[in-house]
């Protein structure tokens, strides 16, 4: 039998209270057939609140810190309930989150848990940074899924989203681009209605494609190939390409007047960089160069923005782009208010060992979206607990927060551990993934999905297509996840949380314990296809790169039997 919920707010709430309200009420009403209502009543009154088995008031209270909550025990028209208080609005949504994780639900029911006390966050920055592009989930989803996304990131603590908005943009010439323009405004006003900051990063010295010849870069020595050459990169050391710079930076801050930017992210390589004498070292000349400018003309027109100077991939390989980076600061005159650091593996080691530039804040841009798969998702969620935690206590009481890069919804549990230890730096990732287990599928899920998470962590290695010739049959993480759905309610077995994670090991098995495991080129074969197209539906990935959706998109007509052609190695 379903139960009754009452969510209590004043008779004239702050909107604050109304949208935390309405969030509590949703996330109820998609995850239990209780019946749930919103009561507005002020202490005191006699209110009639319905005859609920369970009653949630909400309420603002300051002093308790900046963006933290409280859960305690108390009263709503003398009746028991449970009091859920923000010091501001994130800080309730954060209350609410934590009140919906730790609720035993059923199919009928939700009851809140045990946990009372306080939590504040100890970093600021809390941020995400949603890769939109490619045709991705950010990017293809209906304005209503984003939407929900975003506030669900919201519920574990995430305070800023930013998204990458390149030069050329706003150009209505450019009409692809100019579209998602429009998209980009959209997602800051759905994150910005949350009381989430938001704002947007780029390649400050990368154009269009029609640039002037003589405006354009000169090639950067890149002999470990990890800096990345893409995008068409006009030189700001000639007078001209500065010019054009600084005219297509004006033009695209002119299309953000109603949606002041919070954080401006400035990245120094990928589709950035040159390497002609007046640029190089990019990192401590000309990328500086022309960030400063960007971060003066931007600070007049938004003078609250706070600006990021990435330097990821700096001295990869070893080019003096640290040491430059600390002279040029040494003055401490530079308009950046964060230096945002990291690479593929290890956190760098010239800020944790000879302190950050200018003595600035420092966040991490924690990549947990596409190490060790291809395509990134492509075959299911990737959760990496122990990778992160590794990478976690390289930095842990170092940074003052960060924003992960994610390229679609396959890095859902990565968000929620590193957003955790945003919050909390000493929470092990273990006791956030166990929590994340225990709100998504159930409390009796929880043992069989950790045991499975540690079996597919281990086994994302590399390349899907590699073989694993001479490796035995591999510990199934399917078993594990069959024994969980048993015990899930019906509502948990069908969110798409759960079915990215169970489709991984089903096709983890294929992949690693059956006839499949040497096919090598020929993977993945047709038994896989049903299992792919589900994953394309999830990510709304018709449409999308290569890099961001499951393979064979354009081949799935031909698995009738006979095993597809793969993929061109070029693509990889």
């Amino acid at each position: 039998m379903a139960i009754r919920v009452s969510i209590v707010t004043p008779a004239s709430p702050d909107p604050a209270v109304s949208a935390a309200a309405a969030v509590l009420e949703r996330q109820i009403r998609q995850r239990c057939a209780a019946m749930v209502s919103i009561v507005a009543t002020a202490p005191g009154t006699a209110t009639a609140i319905e005859a609920a088995q369970a009653v949630i008031r909400l309420e603002l209270r300051a002093g308790i810190g900046v963006e933290g909550f409280a859960i305690e025990d108390g009263q709503a028209d003398g009746r028991p309930c449970l009091v859920v208080a923000g010091n501001d609005r994130l800080g309730l949504l954060y209350g609410v989150g934590k009140l919906l994780r730790d609720a035993t639900w059923s199919e009928e029911a939700f009851a809140p848990g045990a946990w009372r006390g306080k939590s504040v966050p100890v970093g600021t920055v809390r941020g995400i940074y949603l890769a939109s592009h490619m045709m991705n989930f950010y990017e293809a989803a209906p304005p209503e899924a984003l939407h929900r996304y975003i506030e669900e990131m919201a519920l574990w603590g995430t305070n800023a989203v930013i998204l990458h908005c390149p030069l050329g943009t706003e150009d209505p010439a450019a009409p692809s681009m100019h579209k998602n323009l429009e998209k980009y405004r959209g997602m800051m006003r759905l994150a910005r209605s949350m009381g989430l900051r938001t704002g947007f990063l780029l390649e400050p010295n990368v154009g269009r494609e029609d640039i002037p010849p003589e405006i354009r870069y000169s090639p950067y020595p890149d002999d470990l190939k990890k800096r990345g050459d893409a995008g068409m990169k006009v030189c700001p050391s000639k007078p001209a390409g500065r010019q054009w710079l600084l005219d297509a930076w004006t033009k695209l801050l002119a299309n953000f007047d109603d949606l002041p930017p919070d954080f401006i992210g400035l990245f120094p390589y990928d589709a950035g960089g040159c390497g002609c004498a007046e640029c190089w070292p990019w990192g401590s000349r000309g990328f500086l160069s022309i960030s400063r400018a960007f971060a003066e003309i931007a600070r007049q027109k938004f003078p609250a923005c706070r600006f990021v100077l990435s330097a990821w991939m700096f001295d990869m390989p070893p080019c003096g782009e640290w040491e430059g980076l600390a002279r040029e600061f040494a003055n401490g005159a530079a308009p950046i208010d964060f230096i945002m650091a990291d690479d593929d593996e290890d956190f760098p080691h010239h800020p944790l060992e000879k302190g950050v530039p200018g003595g600035l804040p420092l966040l991490n841009f924690p990549e947990i979206t596409m190490w060790g798969m291809w395509p990134w998702g492509g075959y299911g969620a990737n959760p990496l607990p122990a990778r992160f935690q590794r990478l976690w206590g390289q930095v842990r009481g170092k940074v003052a927060g960060g924003f992960p890069y994610s390229e679609g919804i396959w890095d859902d549990i990565n968000k929620a551990i590193v957003a955790q230890f945003y919050w909390d730096p000493n929470r092990p990732a273990a006791e956030t993934l166990a929590e994340y287990a225990r709100y998504e599928y159930g409390p009796e899920s929880v043992d069989d999905v950790l045991a499975a998470v540690a079996i597919l962590e281990r086994t994302q290695v590399g390349k899907w297509q590699a073989q694993l010739q001479g490796q035995g049959p591999s510990p199934d993480a399917f078993d594990h996840l069959q024994r969980a759905a048993g015990r899930m309610t019906p509502r948990a077995r069908a969110g798409w949380r759960w079915r990215i994670l169970f489709l991984r090991s089903q096709l983890d098995r294929l992949r690693l314990n059956s006839e499949h495991r040497f096919l090598g080129e020929h993977w993945p074969t047709p038994a896989c296809v049903p299992l792919l197209k589900e994953l394309i539906e999830i990510y709304h990935g018709q449409g999308a790169a290569n890099a961001v959706r499951p393979p064979l998109l354009a081949r799935l007509a031909q698995a009738d039997g006979k095993l597809p052609a793969p993929e061109s190695a070029a693509r990889r």
